[in-house]
C-alpha cells in the first residue's frame, strides 16, 4: 500500500463552555474513478484514500490533475492511473490546513435539520495581530474585522444528497467576528422576585443582575448555518484578506444531517395574501415588545427614573433578563409572534462609531440569547433593524440617540452623520459611503442571526 505521510499534531482546545470538535477529524474520503476523472480543478480534502480500480473504470484524465490533502493521501495496492494523452500528469501533495476550524457540536454525524451548526475559526497569528491593532487602535497594519474589504471569511456548504430532489445544493455563508462573555447574574432572581418590588421601592436596581465579563477565545470568527436537507453535506472555508492580497482555503470536511422537529422559514403563500410555515397557514398573534427596557414593573426604576426612551447609556443586563421572562409570558398565553427593534439604547450593534461593533458585542450576545429563547418557545420575531429616532431631531423628546446628539451625553448623534459629515438624514440614503457601511451592518446581522427559522421577517426601519 502506497501512502504519503504527514505528521499530524493534536492540539488541545481551550474550554469555552461549549463542546468543540475538530472538523477535520472525521473519516477520510474515498473518491473512485467517477469522481477523480470528472472533477474540475484541484481535488482538495483533509485526507484521501484512493481505492483500487481493478475491475472498474480506469483513473484516466487529460492535462494535469492535482490532488491535495491536509494530512495524508493513501493509494490502494492495485490503484492504477492511465493518462489519456502523453502530456497528462498527476500531482499529489500534502498541504496542511492554513487555519483551524472547530464545530460547536457533539458529533458531526448527527447535526439536526434546520438547527444551528456553529463553526469557529482561528486565523494565522499575523492576521489576528492586525485585527488586534485595529481593536486597540495601536500598531500597524490595522484590519477591521467587520468590513469585507479588510477581511471576508465565507463558508460554502454543499449538499451531497440526491440532487434532483432539491432546488439548491450550494449555500454560501459569511463569517462574523464576535467576543465571548460571562454573564454575571448572581443577584437577579432574588431582587426580581422580591415581594417588596414595587415602583421606586428598590434602591439597588442600578446594579441589578451584575454585568458582562469578557472571556478569551481562540475562535473569534464564527459561521452559522441551519442545514435544510437530510443526509450528507460537505463544507470548505475561504479567507479573503485585504481584498485578495492573501487567499486561504481550507480542505473540505463533511457532516451528516438527521431529522428534527424544527420548522422551516415563514413564507408568503402562493396567493400572496397569507403566510405559511411548513405548508401550514400561519396566523401571527402577539405583541409589540420593541426593546428590553420597558416602562413597567418591576424594573421601571432600573435607571433611577421612569424613563422609557431617553436613556443616557445602554440597558443593563437585568433588562435583557427581564425581556426573556416577558417572552415566557407570551408563550404561556399561546402567543406566537412579537416585534423587536434594534435600537441604540438596547440591541443595536453600531452607534458610537460607524463600522466598528467591537464595544457593542455584549449586546449582540444578548440578541443571541433572545433568539435562542424564541427558538425554545417557538416564537417568531418581527425583527426591525433600526429605529427612526436616529434620523430625527429630538423625536418624542429624545435627545440622547437622535440625529444631532446631546452634549450632556458626550455624544455627537448618528454615527453616519459624524463620520461622513452629513448635513441631513436624507444623505444617509444617498451617500455612497453611508450605503456601503450600512450594507456591512446588514451583512453582519444576516451572518450572525440569519440562520434562524424563528425570524419571521426583517424590517429596515420602525
Amino acid at each position: 500500500m502506497k501512502r504519503f505521510y504527514f505528521l499530524l499534531l493534536v492540539f488541545l482546545l481551550p474550554y469555552t463552555g461549549k463542546s468543540q470538535i475538530n472538523v477535520f477529524d472525521k473519516n477520510c474520503v474515498q473518491p473512485g474513478p467517477a469522481v477523480l476523472n470528472n472533477h474540475s480543478g484541484p481535488y482538495v480534502e483533509n485526507c484521501i484514500e484512493i481505492p483500487d480500480n481493478s475491475g472498474n473504470d480506469d483513473y484516466s484524465f487529460s492535462g494535469t490533475r492535482e490532488i491535495k490533502a491536509a494530512t495524508f493521501i493513501e493509494l490502494g495496492p492495485d490503484s492504477e492511473f492511465a493518462p489519456a494523452d502523453p502530456n497528462a500528469a498527476m500531482e499529489m501533495s500534502i498541504e496542511p490546513a492554513p487555519f483551524k476550524v472547530v464545530a460547536y457540536a457533539n458529533d458531526l454525524n448527527s447535526i439536526k435539520k434546520l438547527e444551528k451548526l456553529e463553526l469557529g475559526i482561528a486565523l494565522p497569528e499575523n492576521m489576528m495581530q492586525a485585527i488586534n491593532n485595529f481593536i486597540q487602535d495601536s500598531g500597524s497594519p490595522k484590519v477591521n474585522p467587520f468590513l469585507a474589504s479588510n477581511i471576508r471569511i465565507r463558508a460554502e456548504f454543499e449538499y451531497m444528497g440526491p440532487v434532483p430532489l432539491v432546488p439548491n445544493t450550494v449555500f454560501p455563508r459569511d463569517a462574523f467576528f464576535t467576543r465571548e462573555f460571562f454573564r454575571d447574574l448572581d443577584d437577579f432572581d432574588a431582587l426580581y422576585n422580591h415581594p417588596g418590588n414595587t415602583f421606586g421601592n428598590v434602591p439597588n436596581y442600578a446594579t441589578l443582575g451584575g454585568t458582562w465579563v469578557p472571556q478569551p477565545t481562540d475562535y473569534p470568527f464564527r459561521i452559522r448555518f441551519a442545514p435544510p436537507y437530510l443526509g450528507e453535506w460537505r463544507c470548505k472555508i475561504v479567507v479573503d484578506y485585504l481584498n485578495g492580497s492573501t487567499l486561504l482555503e481550507s480542505p473540505y470536511f463533511s457532516f451528516n444531517v438527521v431529522p428534527s422537529n424544527h420548522k422551516g422559514f415563514l413564507k408568503v403563500d402562493e396567493n400572496k395574501r397569507f403566510l405559511k410555515r411548513d405548508g401550514q397557514s400561519f396566523m401571527p398573534l402577539g405583541l409589540n415588545m420593541p426593546w428590553p427596557v420597558r416602562n413597567g414593573e418591576p424594573l421601571q426604576n432600573i435607571l433611577g427614573g421612569a424613563q422609557t426612551i431617553d436613556f443616557s447609556s445602554t440597558a443593563p443586563i437585568a433588562a435583557f433578563e427581564q425581556y426573556k421572562r416577558q417572552m415566557d409570558t407570551l408563550a404561556q398565553n399561546d402567543l406566537n409572534y412579537f416585534r423587536l427593534i434594534m435600537c441604540p439604547w438596547a440591541l443595536d450593534i453600531e452607534f458610537e462609531e460607524m463600522g466598528n461593533y467591537y464595544h457593542r458585542l455584549h449586546l449582540a450576545t444578548e440578541m443571541d440569547l433572545i433568539l435562542e429563547k424564541a427558538e425554545e418557545l417557538d416564537l417568531l420575531i418581527h425583527w426591525n433593524l433600526m429605529v427612526h429616532y436616529g434620523f430625527q431631531t429630538e423625536p418624542f423628546g429624545s435627545v440622547h440617540w437622535d440625529w444631532e446628539g446631546s452634549n450632556s451625553f458626550a455624544n455627537d448623534g448618528n454615527p453616519y452623520k459624524t463620520a461622513l459629515n452629513l448635513n441631513s438624514p436624507l444623505e444617509f440614503f444617498t451617500n455612497s459611503t453611508a450605503k456601503q457601511f450600512y450594507k456591512e451592518r446588514l451583512r453582519y446581522i444576516v451572518a450572525r442571526w440569519g440562520y434562524s427559522t424563528h425570524i419571521g421577517m426583517f424590517e429596515h426601519f420602525s
